[in-house]
């Protein structure tokens, strides 16, 4: 009740709920399966989508590469998506140089990272331009 009496009504959407929201957008109209991996420092969330429409949404904790593969191949295995023809696609903490991203190579084929498509200016530059994709996409 502070928060609605100090600044008035407003939507309140859970940090999950902008990250499928935006990627539902981004991948409308798509006849892919498109796995989604927004990493953080130790957890990353997993979204899959096919035909535009959301498949599953899992968040996991990882404490070494080993683990965070082990939860995406399983997680792809549940579903039936082959390594070598599923299109992984990386957004959040992550680069070319990561362990995680060279661990991925290593058993997935098809690995790209995403685009925010933003038009912000910025004072200070992201470090990439999928990087900060819930917090970006939220405004």
């Amino acid at each position: 009740n502070f928060i609605y009496d100090k600044f008035g009504a407003f939507t309140f959407k859970h940090v999950s709920s902008i990250l499928i929201e935006s990627l539902l957008n981004m991948a409308y109209q798509s006849d892919n399966t498109e796995v989604y991996i927004n990493v953080s420092f130790n957890h990353f969330e997993i979204i899959i989508i096919e035909k535009s429409k959301l498949i599953l949404y899992n968040t996991f904790a990882y404490h070494s590469k080993e683990d965070f593969i082990y939860y995406i191949l399983f997680t792809t295995e549940q579903l039936n998506l082959d390594p070598e023809t599923v299109n992984l696609v990386f957004i959040g903490a992550i680069s070319e140089h990561d362990d995680l991203y060279n661990i991925a190579y290593k058993y997935i084929r098809n690995i790209s990272f995403g685009n925010r498509n933003d038009t912000y200016i910025y004072k200070y530059e992201p470090k990439s331009n999928y990087s900060n994709f819930t917090l970006l996409k939220s405004f």
